[in-house]
Order: structure tokens, then sequence, then C-alpha cells
């Protein structure tokens, strides 16, 4: 037991807590973005989001479109290359064969994820693009940069040469079941309707990510990386006065997001080129300005000598354990929606409450788990895999 404690305190030492802190906040927004599609059929989202909405509806849907979707998997994409990154850095000479390895256990959670529990599943693609990362990893920061805006920036190329037909790329439509039809599946018709719908939704929610996600997800990794090579973690706990000065201006990016999206946003304008690429223009870049927002925001809070605003110091139990938050998630909502009946008969702003109820929640659970074992039950299992094969007598060539 002696030993146990022992190990638990250095891990902890070697820990960067405003990193856990972070990620812990990545892995409440992910929760407010999913909650949807644990409770609701992806084809009917117009109806869930269009319906007689009440006040609370409402705030719930502005809250979760302008704060939460699509900006914090580039959080936890950042995270994820910098963790990536710090392990190259320890040992960059057996780093590729251990993380080979690594990817490859996350592959598998992924697939089982995404069959077993829960069609949405995102690990699968990390592990994809983690591999990919190490054709590039050894290069100068500089050239890291470069590809990570180049790759940022080819969705808006592409959208811009198939709006003007210099490039015919097109998803396979597919048929969608009524509504009714759905939902009976997922609730009424048990294992036999979970997995069906699984499988059905596999391959748009491929689509989905190939369209977009996925080169957010790669740039926002590569940037991970950078910022390790670049020693600039080593600020975190000072320069403070670089924070702010990132704070405002990211700050100013996100606050003209919303005033648009409030007062400007017009959905048939933008049919129109102008009306369309100054929503993509600014949608994207209030993407990127959140992102860094949060951070600057979460790492001043942190460091702020005020009690009541260290209390966000709780997420970094849920941060510390997010492989293991992110699977218990899909389960929750899978149980709550499916195993009760809740599934269509929500609200955005029930979903809204419940993924806070669940979050703290998960926060109580972690910090219980963390103070008598030290690390996740998934995060220890793919560390102890990871090492037991990484020490197999057989050559990955690269």
């Amino acid at each position: 037991m002696l030993g146990v404690s022992n190990s638990i305190k250095i891990r902890t030492k070697e820990r960067i807590e405003e990193l856990d802190i972070i990620r812990g906040y990545a892995i409440f927004g992910i929760l407010v973005c999913n909650i949807v599609l644990f409770g609701y059929p992806q084809e009917y989202f117009s109806n869930y989001f269009s319906g007689n909405q009440s006040w609370l509806d409402e705030l719930a849907t502005y809250i979760r479109f302008n704060f939460f979707s699509d900006k914090t998997f580039t959080i936890f994409s950042l995270l994820f290359g910098i963790g990536i990154g710090m392990q190259y850095k320890k040992d960059p000479t057996r780093f590729p064969r251990y993380h080979i390895i690594r990817m490859f256990l996350l592959l598998m959670i992924g697939l089982f994820h995404a069959i077993i529990i829960w069609y949405g599943d995102i690990l699968s693609l990390y592990s994809i693009l983690g591999l990919l990362v190490l054709v590039i990893i050894h290069l100068r920061i500089k050239y890291l940069v470069i590809i990570s805006i180049l790759v940022f920036l080819w969705p808006t190329i592409q959208t811009i040469l198939i709006r003007n037909e210099y490039l015919d790329f097109r998803f396979e439509s597919y048929e969608s079941l009524p509504s009714d039809q759905l939902i009976e599946m997922n609730t009424t018709h048990g294992l036999v309707g979970h997995f069906k719908y699984n499988f059905m939704q596999i391959l748009p929610t491929l689509e989905f990510y190939l369209s977009f996600t996925l080169y957010q997800i790669l740039s926002m990794i590569i940037v991970g990386i950078a910022i390790v090579k670049s020693d600039l973690l080593q600020t975190i706990h000072h320069d403070l006065n670089k924070y702010r000065i990132l704070l405002g201006i990211t700050g100013f990016m996100v606050l003209t997001w919303n005033l648009y999206y409030l007062l400007l946003f017009d959905l048939q304008k933008t049919s129109e080129p102008l009306g369309f690429y100054t929503y993509w223009a600014l949608f994207n870049l209030s993407n990127i300005g959140q992102t860094f927002f949060v951070i600057c925001a979460l790492v001043l809070l942190y460091r702020s000598k005020t009690k009541w605003l260290q209390k966000i110091k709780v997420l970094k139990y849920l941060g510390r354990l997010s492989l293991t938050n992110y699977l218990l998630q899909s389960l929750l909502g899978i149980f709550i929606f499916k195993v009760l009946g809740f599934y269509g008969n929500s609200s955005p702003g029930v979903d809204m409450l419940l993924a806070i109820v669940l979050t703290i929640f998960q926060i109580i659970l972690s910090k219980y788990w963390l103070e008598r074992f030290g690390i996740g039950p998934i995060e220890g299992l793919w560390r102890k895999e990871a090492k037991n094969i990484s020490t197999l007598n057989f050559t990955i060539r690269i």
C-alpha cells in the first residue's frame, strides 16, 4: 500500500495541474455537445432545435452552438498534441515504437466504443491522426506551424473550390427512416435496435469527420506538439501578463462572433457569397479564438488569489480521468435515454441541465477514484497494456 501511495504522489508531482483543469473543461464541453446525440436521432435535429422552445431551450441552444459546438474538441485536440509532444520529448529514440502501440490500443478502444456503445466515437480518429503525426513530429517548429496552418485552411479552400464549381466533392446521401421509427428502434427494440442504429450511423459519422472536423483536429494536434517543442509550457507557471494580453485579443474575437451572430446573422443571406464567407470566416476565427480564450481564462483563474475563483480546480479530477470520463458519458447517456426510455423526449434546456448534473457526478466519482487508485481505470489499463506490449520482442519499421 505504501508503494502505491508513493507512486501516486510521484505521478501527481509530474503533472501540470493547469492542463488537467483545461482538459476537464473540454470533457464537460464534449458532453454538452454529445448529450444531444445520445438522446435524439441526428437525422431529425431540425425538429429538436426548432420546435416550440422555451426561453431555457433557446438559451441552451445559443450557449451550445456559440460556446461549445466545434470549439471544445479543438481544446482537447491541442491537449492531445501536447501529450504526444511530451512523450516524444522524454525519449525521441524510443518514442515511435511506444507511440504506435499506444495509438493502436486507443484505436481498439475507439472501435469498441463506436460499435458497442455509441457511434459518434472520436477516439479512433484521434488514434489514426496520432499515427500520422509520426511523419512530421521530428520537423522544426516553424515547419510544424506552417503545416498546421495549411491543414486548418484546407476546409476553407475546399469550400471555395466547391462553391465555385472547381471541385466536385459530394458525400452519398442516405434515406432516413421516419423519426418515430428511429425512436422506436432505439427504445423498444433493445440491444438489437441499439446495434442496428449504431451501424447505420457509422458511415455518416465518418463522412462528417472527413468533411471538416478531421482538419481542425489534426491542425490543433500539430500546434500542441509545436508548443511542447518550443518550451512554451514552461511559461504556464509565470508570465501571466502574456496570458492577459492573449485573453484580451481572443476575447475580442469571441465577442465579435457573438455580436455578429446576435445582431447580423441571417441564414438566408448565407446563400450569397458575401454572407456565406463572412459567416465562414468569423465562425472559424471564433473557434480558434475561443480555444485560446478558454485556456488563458482557466490559467488566470487558477493563478488567482481569490478563493471562490479557484473553485475551478475541481475540474482537474475530471481531466485526469479524461478517457474514462469520455467513455462513461456515453454509457450514462445510453442508459438514461435508451434504457430508461427518454430517447426522443428531451429538449435543449433539459439536456444542458442534465449535462451539468452528470459532470458534477463525474467530478465527485473521479475524486473518489483518484484518492484510492491514483489513475483512471481505462487510463491505467491503456498504460499497462502499452508497456506490456512494448516489452515483447518484435520490430516496428518506420
